[in-house]
């Protein structure tokens, strides 16, 4: 669970990153690109994978239950299995930001999730560089996650 005195130590590192003193790399989304378009249509091709797709191919990828996914990701079976059920479901960033932690994803990683439900990380939200500094740093602990999220005044990941 949630232990103080190591969220003392992130907490100070964090600020570092967030007032720019540790510039996040650059990175770049696993897009499919296409090589030469002669035909308009030719971008449909590129269409990446649902959401719903992309996350269960990442748990096998990862060698996780889903049980164990959600959970990690303090997600509600109920909203783990309509995203299942349903190929269509456009989940919110957060609950996409969610299953980043709990599957232990890398940035680039993590923009492929995210891509898949037409969102991206960006250096504009503080919440995003909160996300990505605890993935940058493999501290994949989603309540750690949460307290400094709302310690910067940001909506927690996920609330249950």
């Amino acid at each position: 669970m949630f232990n103080k005195l190591r969220y003392a130590f992130i907490k100070r590192d964090l600020k570092k990153y967030i007032d720019g003193d540790e510039i996040p790399k650059g990175i770049r989304g696993k897009f499919l690109e296409p090589k030469n378009i002669d035909d308009k249509f030719d971008i449909l091709k590129t269409q990446t994978k649902s959401f719903s797709k992309t996350l269960l191919d990442f748990i096998d990828d990862k060698h996780m239950s889903d049980v164990d996914c959600y959970k990690r990701a303090n997600i509600d079976r109920k909203l783990f299995s309509k995203i299942r059920s349903n190929q269509e479901y456009k989940p919110s960033k957060n609950t996409v930001l969610a299953f980043a932690i709990a599957l232990k994803l890398d940035v680039d990683e993590t923009n492929v999730l995210l891509e898949s439900a037409g969102y991206t990380l960006s250096q504009s939200f503080i919440s995003d560089i909160v996300v990505r500094y605890f993935i940058e740093k493999n501290k994949y602990d989603i309540h750690l996650v949460n307290i400094a999220l709302t310690d910067y005044k940001q909506q927690p990941l996920s609330n249950l």
